[in-house]
């Protein structure tokens, strides 16, 4: 028999010993908007599979037509790379909405802000507010995967918006499921 354990970097094992029930957990965790992953960290040892559980996780979520995934690698444009992949992985009818916030133009190579603030994270900041009203409209839910997350400004600016839209969230109650990072 083939070995199945297969160390390569980003590979996702053809099999798992004993994750499927955890895995199932996080997802029903995120689907209900309830439950202690909300907002999740992998870590462990190299090796333990981080990675492919993650995968795992992105991936059943992926299946449903009411969640967007957005995979994030640590840049230097972290918060920019957020928005366009927001917007590149909605669909046409959820596309046409985020037209129409005020002070934004997407295009197919990305998005021009027309805010006049002085504070790049305020930007940022108050357009992801509109676009997470525009997924909560469209009953979608947002989960951002960021793999190999290391400790530099603009992981630190996500976290800061991050942390003020889950206190916002009070506005939105069952509906707004939208904005879960899972990260190691």
């Amino acid at each position: 028999m083939k070995n199945p354990f297969d160390p390569n970097f980003g590979k996702v094992p053809q099999i798992y010993l004993g994750r499927e029930k955890i895995v199932d957990n996080v997802v029903q965790s995120l689907e209900d908007g309830t439950g202690p992953y909300q907002t999740s960290m992998i870590y462990g040892m190299r090796g333990v599979g981080k990675t492919s559980l993650l995968a795992d996780i992105t991936s059943k979520l992926a299946k449903k037509d009411d969640w967007i995934i957005v995979y994030l690698a640590m840049t230097n444009d972290l918060l920019e790379t957020l928005i366009q992949s927001v917007y590149r992985e909605a669909n046409s009818k959820i596309k046409q909405a985020l037209n129409m916030i005020d002070g934004v133009k997407f295009s197919a190579f990305g998005f021009e802000i027309e805010f006049n603030v002085a504070d790049s994270q305020t930007t940022y900041q108050a357009l992801l507010e509109e676009m997470l009203k525009v997924l909560k409209k469209h009953n979608q839910s947002l989960l951002i995967a960021i793999d190999e997350v290391k400790e530099t400004r603009e992981i630190v600016n996500l976290a800061s918006i991050y942390q003020i839209m889950v206190l916002k969230k009070r506005d939105y109650r069952r509906t707004f499921r939208s904005f879960r990072i899972m990260m190691y």
